[in-house]
């Protein structure tokens, strides 16, 4: 996982992270892998967004 910006967010109080995981050759990661690998799961809310590069 690269994380790619971080992001205070005084107003909501959080932290928001915008990373990008490659896996070339491998199935897509599982939202459980990609909480794991990241932080807490009990304080990750996450968002997630699929796209693929030509």
């Amino acid at each position: 996982m690269e994380v790619i910006d971080r992001k205070e967010n005084s107003v909501l109080n959080r932290v928001e992270i915008s990373w990008q995981w490659r896996h070339v050759g491998a199935p897509t990661p599982t939202r459980n892998e990609i909480v794991a690998a990241s932080s807490n799961s009990n304080l990750v809310q996450r968002k997630i967004v699929f796209w693929s590069n030509p």
